[in-house]
């Protein structure tokens, strides 16, 4: 894999690319890794993460894994609009849920579901919002209806626990 050095100036670093996989081409623009082809941004190199977000990152994985079992079918992961985003997206028979992803790796500190306060709730209220402007026209079902669930993980060395809160909270207001 090519990492560009520290000498490297900030122009040229914008341009360079790497490849993870003979399948894969990535272009580096600043802090950010994005795939050349589809401008997907990546989440599997771990040289632009730290480690909560690679432990964030695996518990989406786990939740995504846990809905699909569930017969949900995850319409978007990790939507990012500016500051708004929502972990996952899934959508079964009529219901569009917008899915909060906490992971901790043990509940010494408390649990990851209550982890979600009023602040965040409002901020995926509004992140909804925003996806719903941009893309629910074109995956959400007409007769739809929108909950928020959250779904805890903890991911200990040991074992992985799943919690699946659906209808955690209702939507606030819009302000």
């Amino acid at each position: 894999m090519y990492r560009p050095s520290n000498a490297t100036s900030a122009a040229r670093r914008e341009r360079e690319a790497f490849v993870c996989s003979p399948l894969c081409v990535y272009v580096m623009t600043a802090a950010r890794i994005r795939c050349a082809s589809t401008g997907v941004r990546s989440d599997h190199h771990a040289m632009t993460q730290t480690k909560s977000q690679a432990l964030g990152a695996l518990g989406e994985r786990i939740a995504a894994r846990w809905l699909l079992r569930d017969g949900w079918q995850v319409v978007d992961r990790r939507w990012r609009s500016g500051r708004r985003d929502l972990d996952l997206v899934a959508i079964r028979d009529n219901v569009v849920a917008f899915v909060e992803v906490k992971t901790r790796r043990s509940t010494w500190s408390g649990g990851p579901v209550e982890a979600v306060n009023w602040r965040k709730q409002r901020e995926l209220t509004r992140s909804a919002q925003a996806w719903l402007d941009q893309r629910g026209v074109l995956l959400a079902p007409t007769d739809a209806v929108y909950r928020f669930d959250i779904v805890g993980v903890v991911a200990s060395r040991e074992r992985v626990g799943v919690r699946h809160v659906a209808e955690a909270f209702p939507a606030f207001a819009a302000q």
